[in-house]
């Protein structure tokens, strides 16, 4: 049966970590064996990722302990596929496969665009945000981008073939219709007539630019129109300076990760 393994920093509740939750669940029903691979086993999604497939922690804090320890995972068991998700990750598992001299396929992905992640974190981890993609993009067995922007990124970054890049989307999540009791929660969450909603998750982070979305949606003419941030980060505060925001408790949004934010018209 082949073997995939998952590596991911941890399960805290962020897009890269959903993404692989939704593929754990496609793999396993496709009969293949899947493994998270974790730094630390810390993180909201954990219960869930252990309810879908076995979970193994590497027990490493940051990132620069990562290399000998993963190389040692990769030798002793031997998984068929390593798929790894987020830099700086996606340049340690292709040089952690070089050093176990293991036949494992390293296919790694990268889910935005890095310059503009890293941009104000200064001239060196700029230097190494380029020197890392350029050894590690070409070591990998295969090279992944979510959109034809963050490929374009990723080539031009790492000084690679764009070519060499496969743009493949998220995938969607499928869900069950809801109750006609979730929808009476939904409707009193809303508190507006239906038509003129627009939600949006993720983590509150810089690069997402939920100031821009902030901004564009005070632009809107329609009455009664109402804008829903789920997602918990740094930049909350920042964001309840731009608006007239409430905050939800999240047994009310159904998750156990966000928080609600309403900007109304």
């Amino acid at each position: 049966m082949t073997k995939i393994a998952l590596l991911l920093p941890h399960l805290r509740c962020g897009g890269v970590e959903q993404v692989c939750i939704q593929l754990a669940k496609e793999f396993v029903n496709k009969g293949y064996s899947v493994e998270f691979l974790l730094l630390s086993s810390s993180g909201e999604l954990l219960e869930t990722a252990s309810s879908i497939s076995s979970v193994h922690s590497l027990e490493v804090s940051r990132f620069r302990e990562v290399l000998l320890p993963l190389s040692r995972y990769i030798s002793l068991h031997q998984p068929d596929v390593l798929l790894a998700g987020m830099w700086p990750l996606t340049c340690l598992a292709p040089l952690s496969k070089g050093i176990s001299r293991s036949r494992t396929k390293v296919i790694i992905s990268e889910h935005c665009t890095l310059e503009n992640q890293y941009k104000d974190w200064g001239a060196l981890t700029y230097a190494g945000l380029c020197l890392s993609t350029t050894i590690g993009y070409r070591l990998a067995d295969q090279c992944i981008a979510v959109s034809q922007g963050v490929a374009q990124s990723m080539s031009q970054l790492a000084h690679f073939p764009v070519d060499r890049i496969t743009v493949i989307y998220n995938p969607r999540p499928t869900f069950p219709e809801p109750t006609e009791g979730e929808l009476e929660n939904i409707e009193q969450l809303w508190n507006i007539p239906r038509g003129h909603r627009i939600v949006t998750v993720g983590t509150l982070k810089e690069q997402k630019n939920h100031a821009l979305l902030l901004q564009a949606f005070a632009q809107l003419s329609f009455a009664n129109s109402r804008l829903m941030l789920v997602g918990l980060g740094h930049i909350e505060n920042n964001l309840r300076g731009c608006c007239r925001m409430e905050l939800l408790p999240r047994q009310e949004l159904g998750c156990p990760w966000g928080c609600g934010g309403y900007n109304d018209q």
